[in-house]
Formats: structure tokens, sequence, C-alpha cells
């Protein structure tokens, strides 16, 4: 087993905070990063992330994953398995912080 193996999944946002979720309202914001550190928590407790939520032809897991975001809001996030890594690249709020 090498070192990659025993590192631990976390997230960021793709390409960077700003772009992602500036201006946003700190609730959105906030509903995002926990979306995002529950789903870190899966990957390192072992679970695939990559068939959760929509995306992608159904029976191919992989690719940006779309996650309900409030009633009508979603959150795009893409799983790299092999960087460990979940990266946080689109957020459309809720139709009242539109």
């Amino acid at each position: 087993m090498n070192d990659t193996q025993h590192e631990r999944w976390v997230w960021e946002y793709d390409p960077d905070r700003e772009n992602v979720v500036g201006g946003l309202p700190g609730a959105v914001v906030a509903q995002v990063e926990k979306i995002a550190d529950d789903l870190v928590s899966l990957c390192n407790m072992g679970i695939d992330v990559t068939e959760l939520g929509e995306g992608g032809p159904r029976g191919r897991p992989g690719g940006v994953r779309r996650m309900q975001l409030s009633p009508d809001g979603w959150v795009q996030v893409l799983p790299a398995p092999r960087l460990r890594m979940l990266a946080v690249v689109q957020v459309t709020p809720p139709f009242q912080h539109l």
C-alpha cells in the first residue's frame, strides 16, 4: 500500500471560492459547504460518491454530479478519486436568492 492510499479526501472550490459562491448569502454558502463536508466524510468512510446525485448516463459513475440545495437550488460537484478530492464547481442558489 502506498502513501496515497492513506491520504484523506478533501474538497475545494474550482476554480476558486469567489467564482463559485462569491456574492451568495452566507446561509447558502454554509449549506454548500455542509454538502461538501458530508460527501468528503462519506468518501473517507470508503463510500463511493461517484454515483450519488444526478449526472452522466444512468449506470455509469463519474463526471459532474448534481446535488439538491434547499428546495430549488443545486450544487454541482466533481469527485476525483485518484486525487482524493471533491471539487465544488457550480452553485445554482435557491430561487429566492437569485
